[in-house]
């Protein structure tokens, strides 16, 4: 027996990590699994608008073959995942209104708004509501989602596998294999298929009204121009406030003023928001119009997929700006100074304060963007925050609706 000298065995060995690697000699074998589910999927016998309403989700699946194809057993799982996910989605929202046909050289589709911020539970639950999908439908979608989420957490997943390796009795899946990567292909095949093969669902029961559609479009512009002004507002709000106050009085005043300014067209902007999603109409107004701009707020919060109540910070801190002799009343007994601040903007840190800045009617802090008039508080700058993530909900497929219903 032949031995190492101390020196070579001592001697750590390099790690090799192999990278991309050519197609290994079983991709012919897989190549015929696929292109015989592919051609189950019989598209060219299915309604030709419903094939290009769902294409999205018909190309995710055809990048979920070309994954199984290349032995990428993981990716073919996760891109599974996504392409029935986008299917169920597409079949809930979209719909072909009309057909070519009769001087129409391309079909209409028509998208709804209400589903574009929802959470996957909402749209499901829609699914089956509509019957496109029912228990057997889900059964598979459920297979084939959690097959895509095994990627999430994997890490994890394979040391707590390892933790309780005393206790396992079954084959744990460390990796996705060749057989259930392929099971999840065959579930998202039969899936699309199922969807794309269904009958529509009748018109009536998903398309609003004209009148409704074209309502709810532009109160969606209004939201859009109004969140726009308080990004204007705020924007020169905290360029202002970066500079220091002037020292003479006369442009201190200008200062303040300036800042006052722009808060207020801020809050009342805000306001208009809160007003416009939960609305309180006058009951004056009669029944029909009360229920009427109820009904409109509770459709723009699902279609917007705005959760909870109204938070109602800005509509109570501007009402305090606009019923200022009510709460002069209620504040003047409150303050022994003969003339006390009404105004105050300030710059210090909380702990330096000076009493009657903290005391004022309308204070605010440039430092903390704390606000506070009459008692009601609020922070500009979670509130600007609040607006911006409402207004990145507001489709833009909003502005194109109203622009098509001024062109008709």
């Amino acid at each position: 027996m032949t031995t190492k000298p101390r020196a070579l065995r001592n001697q750590k060995t390099p790690g090799i990590f192999i990278g991309p690697t050519r197609c290994d000699e079983y991709r012919k074998a897989r190549q015929v699994k696929v292109t015989e589910l592919w051609s189950g999927l019989e598209l060219q016998k299915l309604d030709t608008e419903r094939t290009t309403l769902f294409m999205p989700s018909i190309d995710l699946l055809r990048e979920s073959i070309s994954c199984f194809q290349n032995g990428a057993y993981l990716a073919t799982a996760v891109m599974c995942g996504a392409a029935i996910e986008t299917a169920v989605y597409i079949a809930v929202i979209r719909k072909v209104v009309k057909k070519p046909g009769n001087g129409l050289k391309e079909g209409v589709f028509r998208i709804s708004f209400d589903y574009i911020q929802s959470d996957w539970g909402r749209i499901i639950q829609s699914a089956k509501d509509k019957k496109i999908v029912d228990t057997k439908i889900e059964d598979r979608i459920n297979f084939v989602r959690n097959k895509r989420n095994f990627s999430s957490r994997l890490a994890q997943k394979t040391d707590f596998a390892l933790s309780t390796i005393c206790k396992i009795t079954s084959a744990v899946e460390l990796w996705i294999t060749e057989n259930s990567a392929f099971g999840s292909l065959e579930a998202a095949a039969s899936i699309l298929k199922t969807i794309i093969a269904q009958d529509p669902v009748p018109e009536q029961e998903l398309q609003r009204s004209t009148e409704e559609a074209r309502e709810l479009a532009v109160f969606m512009v209004e939201l859009r121009e109004q969140s726009a002004q308080i990004a204007t507002a705020f924007m020169a709000f905290v360029s202002a406030g970066k500079d220091p106050p002037p020292i003479d009085d006369k442009g201190k005043r200008q200062w303040n003023q300036r800042i006052w300014l722009l808060v207020h067209a801020l809050l009342s902007a805000a306001s208009n928001i809160s007003h416009i999603l939960w609305p309180n109409p006058d009951k004056g107004r009669g029944p029909e119009a009360v229920s009427r701009s109820v009904r409109r707020g509770r459709e723009l919060r699902l279609i917007l997929g705005i959760k909870g109540e109204n938070p109602m910070i800005s509509r109570r801190v501007r009402n305090a700006f606009e019923h200022i002799d009510e709460r002069l009343d209620d504040w003047l007994p409150t303050v022994p100074e003969l003339i006390p601040f009404g105004w105050a903007v300030s710059t210090y840190n909380s702990e330096d304060e000076p009493e009657e800045a903290k005391n004022a009617l309308r204070y605010l802090n440039i430092q903390s963007m704390n606000l506070r008039v009459a008692g009601e508080n609020c922070n500009v700058e979670e509130l600007v925050s609040w607006i911006a993530s409402i207004e990145r909900r507001i489709p833009l497929e909003a502005q194109m609706v109203l622009r098509k219903h001024e062109e008709e």
